[in-house]
């Protein structure tokens, strides 16, 4: 009976966090969404943009190291980062 239990909370468990976005593709949308509010400007929007296929730590190394990129240091968050970087994969082909 246990194990039964045991099953459907996991089973229970594995649901709730598929349906509440936990998702690449939902960590894109979100990327999407900080790229065109704080990245699209300087670096066009979309398929046009040259970081297509770049990823959150390659985004973070840009910020703390090229000057230009430098204002948005402490204005974006790792996971900030990480999420616009599955957007940019997101449109590789």
């Amino acid at each position: 009976m246990r194990r039964g239990i045991k099953f459907f909370m996991l089973v229970g468990a594995v649901t709730i966090l598929g349906y509440s976005g936990f998702s690449a593709q939902s960590y894109a949308a979100g990327g999407k969404a900080l790229y065109q509010a704080k990245c699209a400007m300087c670096h066009h929007s979309g398929a046009a943009s040259d970081l297509i296929g770049k990823g959150g730590k390659d985004i973070m190394t840009a910020i703390n190291e090229i000057p230009m990129m430098k204002m948005l240091k402490g204005k974006i968050t790792e996971n900030e980062a990480n999420d616009v970087g599955k957007y940019l994969q997101s449109l590789k082909k």
